[in-house]
């Protein structure tokens, strides 16, 4: 049976409150762009605020390499980060995460730290 995104989204929210991320949005618009998710997580240095996006993928296109996201989706990731911090007025460490699960809702790669995306890397 293939669950819902929402379902898998849920998933997702709990995994990373129980990983000491603070949920401040879910399917928020930035700068045009919708986020999945978008998180905070208090370091030693400071605030870090995540945009995470959810994604279902085939075991079999996993496994292919296939990239989970196209060219344009990641431009439009760096657009919201770049709109999150205009809209705050400072610069924030704005980081993106990828959270992938296969089919049967399982999560298979968790990437917190996209170097083609993180400013604060």
């Amino acid at each position: 049976m293939y669950m819902s995104i929402n379902v898998t989204e849920n998933r997702a929210v709990n995994m990373l409150k129980k990983d000491g991320y603070v949920i401040l949005s879910r399917n928020r618009r930035i700068g045009g762009v919708e986020i999945d998710i978008m998180a905070l997580r208090k370091t030693s240095s400071g605030n870090v605020y995540y945009l995470i996006e959810v994604k279902k993928i085939l075991n079999k296109n996993y496994f292919m390499g296939y990239p989970p996201l196209s060219f344009n989706q990641i431009q439009r990731y760096l657009h919201a980060m770049n709109a999150l911090n205009v809209k705050c007025g400072k610069f924030l460490d704005v980081r993106f995460v990828l959270m992938l699960y296969d089919e049967n809702n399982k999560l298979v790669e968790f990437i917190e730290n996209m170097p083609f995306l993180n400013k604060a890397s």
